[in-house]
């Protein structure tokens, strides 16, 4: 719990009077995130939001969900969920059936992004954080150096700043913290989390090669990955947003006229459905 804090206070990702939403997808990380934030709230002065996407993935979704609203009405935090399903009228599942495509793990990112940051704008946040941990940044930006895609390599920083009414703010409270030290205390606080991976997880992919690299530099050089982490964030976290479109269709930034998520929506029931998700959440902000 000291080290999310301690990672909050380095980079200065909340101040007092500040409202937080927090993406909870029911695994061990965004669990013990989601106790930890909601225990140092109240001495940090910030309101604490939990996010949950339903992504309609059989049993593996339902559990998921139980999961996170039995933890946020266990420790009284406030919740909205986006249901693919009863909201927008596809699975992820259905969606890639009607979309022809094997990228499922692409699809579903291009989605959560999407959402989170509707989310973020309609329920007039001041951030929103993921439970990303050291490993998993450490990991995105080996592959993004690989795969030479340097404006997204950039973006891993622990605070990405925002563009009022069209770009979210986003933190990583978990920068500086190892997976197994998040796993240590969901379990040690006998915490409730989905204990299976994602149905669609690609095996062999090149993240779990970067993995197993990045293990076996630690093993050799320990304290080598905060390290690093912490150069990389000095280097780039500040960086103003880029020039970006306005999504003709939805208002939010996009890289050309209309956003991924709404040309993917348009595929997939003939029309865009950014707008949708815009007033959806707009609703529940009511």
């Amino acid at each position: 719990m000291s080290k999310v804090e301690k990672t909050i206070n380095r980079y200065r990702m909340v101040s007092p009077g500040d409202k937080v939403l927090l993406a909870v997808s029911g695994g061990k990380d965004s669990i013990a995130l989601t106790h930890i934030m909601h225990k140092i709230s109240e001495k940090l002065g910030f309101e604490l939001i939990v996010l949950h996407i339903d992504l309609g993935i059989e049993d593996y979704s339902k559990r998921s969900r139980e999961i996170v609203e039995n933890t946020c009405r266990n420790l009284g935090v406030n919740y909205v969920v986006l249901d693919l399903k009863n909201d927008l009228g596809l699975t992820l599942p259905e969606f890639v059936k009607k979309l022809k495509t094997r990228r499922i793990c692409s699809l579903c990112g291009t989605i959560k992004r999407y959402v989170m940051n509707a989310a973020a704008i309609e329920l007039n946040v001041s951030s929103i954080a993921t439970a990303h941990h050291a490993d998993d940044v450490l990991i995105y930006i080996m592959k993004n150096f690989i795969l030479q895609d340097y404006e997204a390599m950039k973006k891993l920083v622990p605070v990405n700043n925002g563009v009022i009414g069209v770009v979210a703010k986003k933190i990583k409270p978990m920068y500086e913290v190892y997976e197994y030290e998040a796993a240590l205390y969901a379990v040690h606080n006998k915490l409730e989390f989905i204990d299976r991976e994602c149905p669609f997880k690609e095996v062999g992919s090149i993240e779990d090669n970067v993995r197993k690299f990045l293990e076996d530099l630690e093993k050799r050089s320990p304290g080598i990955k905060i390290s690093f982490l912490r150069k990389f964030a000095k280097k780039y976290t500040g960086r103003e947003i880029g020039e970006f479109n306005k999504c003709k269709v939805c208002g939010l930034a996009s890289s050309s006229d209309i956003c991924s998520f709404c040309r993917l929506t348009e595929k997939s029931f003939g029309k865009p459905l950014g707008s949708v998700v815009r007033s959806i959440f707009r609703e529940k902000n009511r």
